[in-house]
C-alpha cells in the first residue's frame, strides 16, 4: 500500500460576526480557508472551516465547536498529463483537459481514490487547447460526454465510446468527420442534449433504441439512413431529426 503524505496551509482566516437589531451578538465564529495537498502534487483541495469564536482558546476544538465545512474549488488530480476534477466530496471524477493531443483517451484512469471516472468534462478540448484530434477511444467507465467537450473537431473521424450514455449540449457540434463509430463499441444512448451531434454529416449508425431524450437539433444534418427510436422516449425537441435528406426509415 502506497503512503501518501500532505501538507496543510492556510490561506486566509477572518472573524465573522453576526449583530442583532438590539446591537447584541447573535452569532460569532472564525473562519479558515485551508488548503490540502499531497506532497508529490498529484491532489489538492481548498475548503473552509467555521468554528463557533467562544471555542478559540480551547487547546483541542472538538467536534462541537464546528459549525460548517464548506468545499471551495473541489478537488483536483493529475497523472501522466491528464487532469481530472470533481466538484464535492461524493462526486464522481471527470476528466477535465489533456495536456498534449497525443495523449491516447483511452488510458483514461477508471478510479481515483476510489472514486470512478466516468465523464469527460465540459469544454474539454477547448480547456485543453486541442485543435486536431483525429481519434477518440473512450473505456466503457465513460458514461458522460460534457456539454461542448468535442465542439468543433473537424478532423474527428474515429469515434469509440462504448460505455457512454449520456451525449450533452453540443458535444460534438459541426464534428462533420465522424464516419467510424464500430458497431461493436457504438454507444447505447439515452440522452442526446440540444446540438449534441448537429451537422454530424457522415455518421451512419447509432444506437437509440433506449433512448428517452432527443434535444434540439441533436441529430439535425446527420444524414443517417435509418433511426430506430424505441418506446422509452419521452421528449423529442425542435428540429431534431431534421434535414437528412437521406432519411429512409424512422
Amino acid at each position: 500500500m502506497a503512503i501518501l503524505y500532505w501538507r496543510r496551509k492556510i490561506l486566509h482566516f477572518w472573524l465573522w460576526k453576526v449583530i442583532g437589531n438590539d446591537g447584541e451578538n447573535l452569532q460569532e465564529k472564525l473562519i479558515f480557508k485551508f488548503e490540502d495537498e499531497f506532497v508529490d502534487g498529484t491532489a489538492r483541495l481548498e475548503y473552509e472551516i467555521a468554528i463557533k469564536a467562544s471555542c478559540i482558546n480551547d487547546r483541542n476544538i472538538s467536534n462541537s465547536c464546528i459549525i460548517n465545512v464548506q468545499i471551495a474549488d473541489g478537488y483536483y488530480f493529475e497523472q501522466d498529463g491528464q487532469v481530472y476534477t470533481r466538484k464535492s466530496l461524493d462526486a464522481d471524477w471527470e476528466l477535465t483537459r489533456i495536456q498534449s493531443e497525443e495523449v491516447i483517451l483511452n488510458t483514461v484512469l477508471d478510479k481515483i481514490y476510489d472514486y470512478p471516472v466516468t465523464k469527460i468534462g465540459d469544454y474539454f478540448c477547448n480547456n485543453s487547447g486541442i485543435k486536431k484530434m483525429s481519434v477518440v477511444q473512450l473505456p466503457s467507465h465513460i458514461k458522460t460526454i460534457g456539454k461542448y467537450a468535442f465542439y468543433g473537431q473537424t478532423l474527428l473521424s474515429t469515434l469509440s465510446m462504448p460505455g457512454v450514455t449520456v451525449v450533452d449540449e453540443c458535444a460534438f457540434y459541426s464534428c462533420y468527420n465522424i464516419e467510424d463509430i464500430p458497431e461493436e463499441n457504438q454507444p447505447d444512448l439515452y440522452y442526446i442534449g440540444d446540438f449534441g451531434f448537429f451537422r454530424c454529416y457522415n455518421i451512419k449508425l447509432l444506437k437509440l433504441k433506449n433512448l428517452t431524450f432527443l434535444g434540439d437539433h441533436a441529430l439535425e444534418s446527420v444524414k443517417m439512413e435509418n433511426i430506430e427510436i424505441g418506446p422509452n422516449i419521452k421528449f423529442m425537441g425542435y428540429r431534431c431529426i431534421g434535414e437528412n435528406e437521406k432519411l429512409v426509415n424512422i
